[in-house]
Parts: structure tokens; C-alpha cells; sequence
């Protein structure tokens, strides 16, 4: 099929090249007459859009693809407020809150509510203010009814009983958001049966509103939160989502002149968009609707984030006359991999049927090792990755995958005590060391004037004499005059009741900030920023902030490093300026996912490891409750979630795969027993070679003793324990 106009699905299947599909799609448009600029093709994270458009450059050559705009969803929605903002009210030059300035926000605004932010998790609000606004949704509904059932001992000033007024930004206030975010499950974590899921389409959850607690608070603190962001010309990061499709839906004139700019529209990881994406979508294609998605929607697994599967389910119902392309021939696997992986995703419902396939042989089978618990899990794994070293295998051609993070400590420690090199993905990121982020909130305040959380934060770093006291009067005099914090700052020798010096001291910090503003307007940026570092003493701070010479050391490494990386930006750019610095820090910090390094074997969860591939693979922890997973912070399993998640684990391997699992685990101090995964009993039984560490040796009597014993004890343990 050769189609260029109108809407387009492709299902692609794990290894079966679906960027290879997009790029050559974008080859085959230009060669046919459209307009690079006329094209926009987006994904979710900076690495896949920059492979993308290499890719695409091999092909169409470096000066065709410069005109493509080839991005992130995010970069692109911060492309559009950067020219369009300022009709929706916002200064030109806004900031991105990073995931601590957010926080920040909601514990003031949930102190301004008379809510204990020590009792409740801002951060747990603040992922229901995310969830509510990736749903398309800005106001969010309570569920009265549900929420005096639970007896919330929740009351906020101003009532909490009260559904939430509609802020500046809603959206949809017809559509509330269900408390899971997803449809509800029938036993067991099933999904219920339905005339929908029988026909491939999950049933759409009842608008029934919000329930517990933390949905009230969410609630009450959700208008305050997007009044502080706004006040201080801030925007988070699914604003560069909702901001875009409120210029699309309020302004004519920006929506014709985006439409006509971006004509033909590609979409990659499908499957992983939420509604309000979807939603952009709709908007950006208008009635010419020559959008193309490309997904599969065995692989989603990121409902937790927002993600719904029913965008790519639904398809033909948000783009009417599309066509449909399957792609089923895998190209990494062998065929004793792919059975297994069709085998437990045939078990979902709500699915686009499709079954993979190679032209490669069975290959090994799959081994099932059952070990007595964790440690000897670890240990065992950490014994055969060894064995295969030996034998010739490279640590980077392996990987160990697994549901949560917590499950790494034993492989670890068995990796290190067969001296094998490993890299566990997904540590403290960069941008997320306090150091950074002090020197950035430094950057920010320069850069926006009405940033509090900012200013607040290093209005004390390094240590200037300037308490908890003096701030919490200068923060009364601001909102009794109705004062931004920085004015009150400004203006502070005016205000009698603060401590004695204070006022000398916080009008030299504004002294500070004031004169490094007119020098970024006028020096090179690398200089400036090198130069602020200095004279703060942010190196000497970072040093004396932890008692180890060693990590003193790191830390001062680590801020050099970030000197260095404003000065390679610097160096890259034509016009290098210092919103664009801090904007394109704040798409990476969220956008980009750690990638394993190039000489040890790869620990990583089951989410990260989507898009990833190895020659082996090991998928440990295969038990109930681990995968699939029993659910967390008291939400109900997502079993066809879990089985997608499965499905993902099992195509990572493409020649090797090992699947583990333990008789017993610790959990809190008590050695408990454990089912296998449901998971294990849908595979193949002719494509799998069992592996039981617990049987005894053939013909050794000792052996066997030592097994029954070891059973007969289990059993007790269990009986007693019940």
C-alpha cells in the first residue's frame, strides 16, 4: 500500500522496524512532492527524534532534513508558547518548573489550604494534578458520595466537600478523570467482559469522579498550584501540551497558521500518548487529517504516566477513514522468543490482534530456573552470566530485567562476588543533584524575576544570615501588600520587624541577581555563568556540604561539569541565550530515560528497558505479585497492563532469554512463599527447558534428604504463619 494523504495506522510489532517505516515513509513524501517544512514527525524522548532525523538525513541528505521539524511532543509545544505565549497572558520569556519547583508549589499551596504537608505526600497530589491534566482535564471532579464513605479527615479552608472552581486553562470540564486514570478491572485484575472488549475496544471508565483523599486535595490545591505557576511566569511540563491546544482551540489565527505549517503529521510510540496528545493531534491536523501513527498496542505499559491505550484501540474514531497496516515479521528474535511473547499477549482482550514471526530458526530455548529465594536467584544469574563471559560473551551483549527497583540488591551483590562489571539504569540523574539544581535556580531567578521557588531556594545558598525567620516575615509583608517576593527583597530596609542586618543582607543578594541580569543581557554566556559560579562560591559549598574528601571531590567535578556544558552549548549555538539554555535543560531532564554503558551487563526495571534489545536476556522475579505486579500506593492490579509489560520483557532477547524465579522471598523480616507468575503457565511448554535448583542430584539419598527436610520446614513455616 503506497499512501501519502488522509490517516494512517501502522501496528508495528516489536522488532519489526518501525522507525525504519517513518523514516522511509518522510522519504518517500519528499520524493513525491511535499514540502520538508510541511512535515512534523514526533516522539517522546530527545534520542529517538535525533536518531529519527539522522536516519532521514542518510536518505534525503543533511540540507533537506535541516527543514523537517523532528521532535519531542514537549519540544514541539515549547516551540509553539515560545512564539504564541503571550496571547494566552504569560511573559514572552516563561519558565519551565522542574519536578522540584512543582513540588515546591504544591506544598505552598497546600499550606495555604490548611493542609498538613506532612502527613499528606505533595508529591503524590502533585502526580494527580499531572494525571489530570495529561486526561485533557483541568478542572477535576469529587465524587461526594465516595469521598464520605471514606471519611476523609481531610478539610481544607474553604470546604472540601466542594468540587474545585474552574481555573484559567481548563479544558474540558465535561470530561472528569477516573480515579485510576484507566478502566476499571473485574476479578482478579480482569478486565470486565463486555460487548466493547469483544470487539477489541476497551469500555470507557463511567464518570464517576474522584474518590479518596488524595483526589480531594487534589482537587482544592490543583486551582492554587496553576495560579502560582502562572504568577511567576512559569509553566510545568504538561503546560507544553495543554498550552498549545489552548492557543489551537481559542485563537483562529494561530490554528490556521500552525495547520498550514504542519501538513503531513508522523507519530512514533503511539500507544505511549495520553489524551491530551491525542488531543493536540486532532487540533494540529484539522480536516486535512494526514496524520500517521505509528505504535503497537501490545507495548503499552506507561498508564501510570498517563498513557492510554485506547488512543491507538480507537484510532479509526478519532481519525474517521484510516487505513491499517500491520506489521507482524520480527526482525531481532528467534522464533522460540516470539512464541512465548505471542502466547502471553494472546491472553489480552482489549487488543489489535496480530501474531509475530521470523525468518530466523527456533534458536535455544527458553530456560526456566527455579531457585529457593532471592539470594540464590541472584547468585545463580551472577554464576551463569560468568559462565557465558567465559565463553565468549561480551557483559554489554546482557541484561537483567526486572519489575521494581527494589528487586537489584541481590543480583548486585552476587555480580560483585563474581567480580562482573554492571551498570544499574536509572540512578540520581544529573540535573537532579542539589548542587545543579542551586546553580540553575540561580539561573532561573536571573532569567525570570517572578520566579519564587527559585529565588526562595538559594536566597540562603551559600549561607548569607538570612533564617527561616526573616523569610517568613518578608514573606507576610509580600502577600500583606500583595508584593511579588522579589519586590519585598528590594524594599526590605523599609520593613522594621525583621531581624537585625537582614534587610543590609537581602538587598545585597538583589544587588547580586540585579547585576548579573544586565551582564547576561550584554557578556558571552559561558563567562557569565562561570563568573556567578565563582563569586557565590558555589564550588567551596558543594565541598563543605558532605564530610568525604572523595565525595566533596565529586560534587566539585560535578559542577565543573556543568560549566562545561553551558560552554559546549555556547559554542554550538548562533545565538546562544540563556532562556534557551534553561528550556532545553528542563525538556532533557524530563525527556530523556539512562541508557546502559557500553562495557558491563545492563540492570534495569521492565519500563526502561522498552526500546532496548540484547543477545540475553534475564527476566527475574517471574511470580505472582512481582509479575504480575499486586499493585501500588492502593491501586488495583492493571493485569492486561502487566501481561503487555511481560510481552515487552520477553522481545528484549534476541537470541538468549532466561526467566527466574524464587520458591520464597523475604519481605518484612519473614521468608515467605511464592506462586509462580501466570505468566510462565501460557508459554509453550516445547519451547522452554526447565532448570530446578531445588531438585535433588539424581541417585544421591543425601540430597533428597536434605530437599524433603527443606520442603517439610517451608510447609510448617506456611501453616504456622496461617
Amino acid at each position: 500500500m503506497r499512501t501519502i494523504e488522509g490517516p494512517l495506522l501502522v501496528l508495528a510489532g516489536a522488532g519489526s522496524g518501525k522507525t525504519r517505516v517513518i523514516v522511509h515513509r518522510i522519504a518517500y513524501m519528499i520524493q513525491q512532492g511535499v514540502a520538508p517544512a510541511n512535515i512534523l514527525a514526533v516522539t517522546f524522548t530527545n534520542k529517538a527524534a535525533a536518531e529519527m532525523k539522522e536516519r532521514v538525513a542518510d536518505l534525503v541528505g543533511p540540507k533537506v532534513a535541516k527543514e523537517l521539524t523532528v521532535c519531542t511532543f514537549h519540544a514541539f509545544g515549547c516551540e509553539v508558547l515560545r512564539h504564541y505565549i503571550d496571547r494566552l497572558g504569560y511573559p514572552k520569556r516563561f519558565g519551565i518548573a522542574d519536578a522540584s519547583d512543582q513540588a515546591s508549589l504544591v506544598k505552598r499551596a497546600m499550606r495555604d489550604v490548611k493542609i498538613d504537608d506532612r502527613r499528606f505526600d505533595a508529591r503524590r497530589v502533585l502526580a494527580g494534578v499531572s494525571r489530570a491534566k495529561c486526561s485533557g482535564v483541568a478542572p477535576i471532579a469529587v465524587n461526594h458520595q465516595s469521598s464520605r464513605k471514606q471519611q476523609s479527615p481531610v478539610t481544607p479552608s474553604g470546604g472540601a466537600s466542594s468540587a474545585s472552581p474552574g481555573v484559567e486553562g481548563s479544558l474540558d470540564s465535561g470530561r472528569p478523570l477516573a480515579s485510576s486514570g484507566r478502566p476499571a478491572l473485574g476479578v482478579n485484575g480482569a478486565e470486565p467482559t463486555s460487548r466493547s472488549t469483544a470487539m477489541g475496544v476497551p469500555p470507557t471508565p463511567k464518570p464517576e469522579g474522584l474518590g479518596d483523599e488524595y483526589d480531594l486535595i487534589t482537587s482544592v490545591v490543583f486551582p492554587k498550584y496553576e495560579l502560582a505557576l502562572k504568577a511567576q511566569g512559569l509553566v510545568d511540563f504538561d503546560d507544553l501540551i495543554l498550552l498549545p491546544m489552548r492557543l489551537l482551540k481559542e485563537h483562529a489565527e494561530v490554528r490556521d497558521e500552525l495547520q498550514d505549517r504542519c501538513r503531513y503529521l508522523l507519530v512514533d510510540e503511539y500507544q505511549d500518548t495520553n489524551r491530551a496528545q491525542l488531543d493536540l493531534l486532532v487540533l494540529l491536523a484539522g480536516e486535512r487529517k494526514n496524520v500517521c501513527a505509528v505504535g503497537d498496542d501490545d507495548q503499552s505499559i506507561y498508564s501510570w504516566r498517563g498513557a492510554e491505550v485506547e488512543n491507538i484501540l480507537c484510532y479509526d474514531r478519532h481519525f474517521p477513514g484510516c487505513k491499517e497496516i500491520r506489521l507482524e515479521q520480527n526482525y531481532r528474535s528467534t522464533s522460540s522468543v516470539l512464541e512465548a511473547a505471542n502466547a502471553v499477549i494472546a491472553k489480552n482482550e482489549a487488543r489489535k490482534p496480530k501474531r509475530l514471526f521470523t525468518s530466523a530458526g527456533p534458536g535455544e530455548p527458553l530456560q526456566l530456573v527455579i531457585c529457593a529465594d532471592e539470594d540464590e536467584e541472584g547468585r545463580w544469574i551472577a554464576r551463569e552470566i560468568a559462565r557465558l563471559i567465559a565463553d565468549g560473551r561480551k557483559p554489554r551483549d546482557m541484561a537483567i530485567l526486572y519489575r521494581t527497583n527494589g528487586q537489584s540488591r541481590p543480583l548486585e551483590e552476587s555480580l560483585r562476588a563474581e567480580d562482573v562489571p554492571y551498570d544499574v539504569v536509572g540512578g540520581q540523574e544529573y540535573f537532579d543533584r542539589k548542587e545543579i539544581k542551586d546553580i540553575v535556580a540561580y539561573l532561573k531567578a536571573c532569567q525570570n524575576r517572578f520566579d519564587e521557588v527559585s529565588l526562595l531556594r538559594i536566597v540562603n545558598v551559600p549561607a548569607r544570615g538570612i533564617g527561616d525567620t526573616t523569610l517568613e516575615r518578608l514573606g507576610a509583608r509580600a502577600r500583606a501588600l500583595k508584593l511579588p517576593i522579589e519586590e519585598a527583597i528590594r524594599r526590605s530596609s523599609e520593613f522594621e520587624d525583621l531581624p537585625a542586618g537582614a534587610a543590609a543582607r537581602l538587598q545585597e543578594f538583589h544587588g547580586l541577581l540585579e547585576r548579573y541580569r544586565r551582564r547576561l543581557k550584554t557578556e558571552a554566556l559561558d563567562q557569565v555563568v562561570r563568573d556567578l559560579v565563582a563569586e557565590v562560591g558555589m564550588r567551596e559549598t558543594a565541598r563543605m556540604s558532605v564530610q568525604s574528601a572523595a565525595a566533596g571531590a565529586r560534587k566539585v567535578q560535578a559542577v565543573d561539569g556543568f560549566l562545561d556544558s553551558v560552554k559546549s552549548y555556547a559554542e554550538r549555538e548562533r545565538s546562544p541565550s540563556l532562556d534557551a539554555y534553561l528550556k532545553r535543560i528542563a525538556l532533557s531532564e524530563r525527556e530523556e530515560d539512562g541508557g546502559p554503558q557500553a562495557s558491563a551487563v545492563t540492570l534495569m526495571t521492565l519500563h526502561a528497558a522498552k526500546g532496548l534489545e540484547w543477545p540475553v536476556v534475564f527476566l527475574c522475579g517471574m511470580e505472582e505479585d512481582l509479575m504480575p505486579h499486586s499493585g501500588m500506593q492502593g491501586e488495583a492490579p492493571n493485569l492486561p497492563e502487566e501481561r503487555r509489560l511481560a510481552y515487552v520483557g520477553i522481545t528484549r532477547a534476541r537470541e538468549r532469554l532466561y526467566l527466574t524465579r524464587a520458591s520464597a522471598r523475604l519481605k518484612r523480616g519473614q521468608r515467605m512463599p511464592r506462586t509462580p507468575s501466570r505468566f510462565l503457565e501460557d508459554i509453550p511448554k516445547d519451547v522452554t527447558e526447565l532448570h530446578d535448583q531445588m531438585a535433588p542430584a539424581a541417585g544421591n539419598p543425601k540430597e533428597e534428604g536434605r530437599a524433603f527436610f527443606a520442603g517439610l520446614r517451608a510447609q510448617l513455616r506456611g501453616s504456622c504463619k496461617s
